[in-house]
Formats: structure tokens, sequence, C-alpha cells
């Protein structure tokens, strides 16, 4: 195994990681895993990237990438579970280790983009796509026919144009993370002198999951209220399930939230309403304190 330090400036919040694996191929089953990437908090400017690279022992890179996300919350990848989270997992039955991931927070860039697709008028979501979206710019270009030939072979012994991909991947995830988070920033809203943005959400049926970043650490709090909702408090993440109602209008949609007296309108067509979504986490204002 080879480790490789990198420091950058670059400011994320602290607990906080992005990882970015290469793997001989997409089946956590069959396939292994070449080279880990982790970044994460150094000082208030500056993230330390720490590269794992494989030398035949795919379980010392495991292990090392393990020790290295100690006391971390939340990890950011560009595909979430659909890749480096279920590549993982597969690795740690692989080798009998027993490490809770259940207490981080693995967040896809992807599906973050896919919710506000509408409001940003993002179609494709390719990393290419993506970055090309954002004006992102790599500092190298690769072809990747031949990185992915490489990455096919069955030596454990990653070449150094794979290395060098990897450290750009782990570049370009940052610069994705700051440029969502530009964007989710600058409409925040303030709750008890506490700095809120809505970073993410979900909406089934009936249910809508609305995903907050505070500038304030919490304690774990799970609150159920009497009408079924939830709101549960973590580290700076909030999280409140409430009951909402799809209102169609030919191939529209806008979503309502009711309350005692009229149905608010939190998403209409390709809006988001933040100030009614802002509204609604007020109504719970004592318990975020």
């Amino acid at each position: 195994m080879i480790k490789k330090e990198f420091y950058e400036s670059f400011d994320i919040p602290k607990n906080t990681a992005f990882i970015d694996i290469e793997t001989s191929g997409l089946s956590p089953i069959n396939d292994d895993i070449l080279i880990i990437s982790i970044a994460k908090f150094f000082d208030d400017k500056k993230v330390k990237i720490l590269q794992i690279i494989s030398q035949n022992d795919e379980k010392e890179v495991l292990i090392e990438f393990l020790t290295s996300i100690i006391g971390i919350y939340e990890i950011y990848s560009f595909n979430g579970y659909e890749f480096e989270e279920k590549f993982i997992n597969q690795k740690l039955k692989k080798y009998d280790i027993y490490y809770d991931l259940g207490n981080i927070n693995f967040i896809s860039i992807k599906n973050i983009l896919k919710n506000y697709s509408n409001f940003i008028n993002l179609k494709h979501f390719s990393r290419q796509a993506v970055e090309n979206h954002f004006n992102v710019e790599r500092d190298r270009y690769y072809d990747m026919k031949l990185l992915i030939k490489d990455m096919k072979k069955k030596s454990l012994n990653p070449r150094e144009s794979l290395i060098n991909h990897n450290i750009d991947e782990i570049h370009t995830l940052l610069q994705l993370y700051k440029k969502i988070y530009d964007f989710q920033y600058s409409n925040k809203a303030v709750i008890n002198d506490t700095h809120l943005y809505i970073y993410n959400f979900e909406i089934s049926k009936q249910l809508t999951k609305l995903y907050f970043k505070s500038d304030k650490k919490y304690k774990f709090s799970n609150f159920f209220m009497q009408n079924g909702e939830k709101l549960i408090i973590f580290q700076n993440n909030i999280q409140l399930e409430i009951f909402t109602k799809t209102l169609y209008e030919q191939n529209d949609s806008i979503i309502l939230y009711e309350t005692e007296n009229e149905y608010i309108p939190i998403f209409i067509k390709n809006d988001i309403i933040y100030k009614n979504i802002y509204y609604i986490l007020s109504i719970y204002r004592k318990y975020i304190k």
C-alpha cells in the first residue's frame, strides 16, 4: 500500500469527508478497489487529501480508509450508494470487518442535483455533463477508454495515469460541492439566531422530507409530533418530515402543505418557495434551540 498526502486551499465543514474510489470494474462482488482518496477538513481554509493506493492488498487499503474516517459524520461522493457506498459495504462483508457505517450520512452529489434539476436547468447527470454545466475544469484530461482498460486488468497495482485521474476526481468533487453549496446557501433563513439552508429534499405521494444545514451544532434529538410529522436534529443537520398534497395542473405539479386555515405551496412547477419552506420549519422553532 502507498499513501500520498496533499494539502489544498478549500473550505469545508468539520467532520465531513469527500471520497472517490477507483476499481477494477463495476461489480462490488467480483472487482477490486484500486485507489481510495479522501479529502477532509484540516483547518479553516485547507483540506487534507489522503490517497491510498493498492499494492495487491485490498484489505489493507480498506482498513486505512476506515481509520481515516474516524470522527466523520458525513461523506460526499458523486454517486453515493449507487457506487462508492455499495462497494465499501460489500468489501466490509468480504473481509468480515465490522465498522458501523450506519452512523455516517453518505451524500450523493448526483442525487442532490437530480432533485434540483428543474431549478438549475440540468437534464443529464453523467460526471462530465455535470462538470460542464457548472464550468468545472480539470487539471488534466485522459483517454477514458484507456483508463477503463487499465482498471479492468487484474493487477492491483494501478498505473500513474489512474492515480492522477483519481486526484482530479477529488478536486472536481470539491468544486462541485462548492457550486451547489453557493446555490443553496444563497437562499438561507434565520431561525432563533441560527442560519439554515435547505440542501436536499425527497418528495413522495403524501410525504415530503426536507433536509437543512445549520451553522450551529446540536445533540441528537428525535421529535414525533401529534399530527404524525417528524423532526430529527443531529450535529448541524435538521430533517423535517411533513405531510403534503400534490396538485396537478396539466403537466405541472404543485406541492402543498396543509395548515389549519389554508394550503401553503412549497414547490410550484420549476420553483422552490423558500419563504414558505422556512415558514413551515419555523413552526417547530421551539425545538431548534
